[in-house]
């Protein structure tokens, strides 16, 4: 028997989110220093983002199938689960930008792009010039997930056995008029009609089947789809097709990992780093900003494949070490509280 959401966590999906995040951790690890980049693993790591949003829209569905709640109270418990932390970061790069400018390679801060990286409003950046990025540049999912939540949340007032449906029909025709109208000039336009928004659709549709199957995939069917949707993400990775294989590869991933093998698995470690996710993923390049420095200066940025290993090794535990903290002494408790004064 897994869990209801009443019951606790999805445990496989708890761990996804902790591997997923440190999939993204590598995916910077490896840029921070030029010499290194020959000796590590090429692009695979950016997959996690394509993991994260499929389990976004799986615990989305499965958090509110069987509760009643309202467009608005769904939003304000988003809110609170995403933007404080996120605000209180990107106010703190800004202020570390407005003191000492020098520290930051690339940042440009504008009240525009001050303003619309708040309010999850893509923008065009203006340091990098051809991407999308709020100020932090993490956040940019963010831009995703909450025009996500957006939608989810005005389908609520359907009829239950309507409302997955609703939001899969939406997203996909969103991304259809981005293939046949697109691609588009706008900011806007382009992040809401790119083909990430089906990795939300497949998670709300993977939700729902998980919900009329309580027993999950069997243990060996759910582990060969589990390992084909990484195969397909590692080889994507190293010959890039097309990004619809990551997104098929990120969906079969998270249906795999919903067997009855991995749903009696448990794995402490794996379960904090999942419970931290958030905090890893949106601080790890502050960490990551600071570790450079202090690695160039203390061991040195020769080029070779042991240095290399030991950088990304070490950087990778104290990226996730001080995500832990922060979700422990910051997120967690911030989260909790503002939950108990808005919403009860």
């Amino acid at each position: 028997m897994r869990p209801t959401p009443s019951q606790g966590t999805v445990l496989p999906i708890q761990y996804l989110r902790g591997i997923a995040a440190m999939m993204v951790v590598f995916h910077h690890i490896k840029v921070q220093i030029p010499s290194f980049e020959g000796y590590l693993p090429g692009e695979f790591g950016a997959s996690g983002v394509d993991v994260f949003f499929v389990i976004s829209g799986f615990i989305m569905h499965i958090t509110t199938a069987n509760a009643s709640i309202k467009p608005g109270e769904f939003m304000l418990r988003r809110m609170i689960r995403v933007a404080p932390l996120y605000w209180l970061l990107t106010a703190l790069m800004c202020l570390v930008w407005w003191a000492a400018p020098s520290l930051f390679k690339t940042l440009i801060v504008t009240p525009a792009t001050f303003f619309q990286s708040l309010f999850f409003i893509p923008h065009d950046s203006l340091a990098f010039p051809d991407k999308i990025f709020p100020l932090l540049v993490p956040g940019w999912t963010l831009n995703f997930e909450m025009f996500f939540y957006v939608i989810f949340a005005l389908t609520l007032v359907l009829p239950k056995t309507l409302q997955p449906g609703a939001v899969g029909v939406f997203l996909v025709a969103l991304v259809l008029l981005g293939v046949l109208a697109g691609p588009f000039d706008s900011a806007l336009l382009a992040t809401y009609t790119s083909p990430l928004l089906l990795e939300f659709a497949a998670g709300v549709l993977l939700g729902r089947l998980w919900l009329a199957q309580p027993e999950g995939l069997s243990t060996r069917v759910g582990v060969a789809v589990f390992l084909l949707g990484w195969a397909l993400l590692v080889c994507n990775s190293v010959v890039a097709v097309s990004k619809y294989v990551d997104i098929v590869g990120a969906s079969l991933i998270v249906a795999g990992a919903l067997n009855t093998g991995f749903l009696r698995w448990k794995n402490h470690s794996l379960k904090v780093l999942g419970d931290a996710t958030y905090a890893i993923y949106l601080s790890h390049i502050f960490t990551l900003g600071v570790f450079r420095v202090i690695w160039a200066r203390l061991v040195g940025t020769a080029g070779s494949s042991l240095n290399a290993l030991a950088f990304a090794a070490t950087a990778m535990a104290v990226c996730l070490a001080a995500g832990v903290l922060l979700y422990i002494c910051l997120e967690k408790p911030l989260t909790r509280y503002l939950q108990q004064r808005l919403v009860g």
